[in-house]
């Protein structure tokens, strides 16, 4: 992940963050994030370059438990690109 795309996430606010399946360990969230890569060209799985946006949508673990991940770090980040539009209601489906 990029240091640029790590801070967008990083500087996402608390209310952005929507609930995901629910693990018997850990707490997993999603938000979808304001980014757009520094040369604004994106390349496609055949390599070919669009200039179409995509979504970049930031996946947060965290224990449920206050517990440390194994790295030693409170939360985990991760981070999903597609070319798909929002789904109309789509924090109410995932809940």
């Amino acid at each position: 992940m990029s240091r640029q795309l790590a801070e967008c996430i990083a500087a996402l606010p608390e209310s952005r963050w929507q609930p995901d399946q629910q693990e018997a360990d850990a707490i997993g969230q999603w938000a979808e994030v304001n980014y757009l890569p520094s040369d604004g060209i994106w390349k496609t799985v055949s390599g070919r370059r669009t200039r179409s946006p995509r979504r970049y949508l930031a996946i947060r673990i965290r224990p449920r438990h206050s517990e440390l991940l194994r790295d030693g770090n409170p939360v985990r980040h991760f981070c999903i690109v597609t070319n798909r539009s929002p789904i109309p209601n789509a924090a109410a489906a995932s809940t």
